[in-house]
């Protein structure tokens, strides 16, 4: 895990997730590795009221971000 925390959102972000300017955000940046390497670096914006107390309740070095989504809070892509 790089970095674990709340942002609030640029104007390019506020416009591409259609929230107010300095919205807030919580932010998971994290490394991805296939076969134990390393192979990129994921960014996740969520828009913080959709996702109550996330960061309280889970740890994203263990826990699929994609699974809490959809069991918690009924959030799929």
């Amino acid at each position: 895990m790089i970095e674990v925390g709340f942002r609030q959102a640029s104007q390019s972000t506020a416009d591409l997730l259609n929230i107010e300017v300095d919205g807030e955000l919580v932010c998971i940046i994290r490394v991805r590795s296939a076969d134990g390497k390393p192979i990129c670096i994921e960014e996740s914006y969520l828009v913080s009221q959709y996702v109550p107390k996330i960061l309280d309740t889970h740890d994203f070095d263990k826990e699929s971000l994609s699974e809490v989504l959809a069991k918690e809070y009924n959030l799929t892509w």
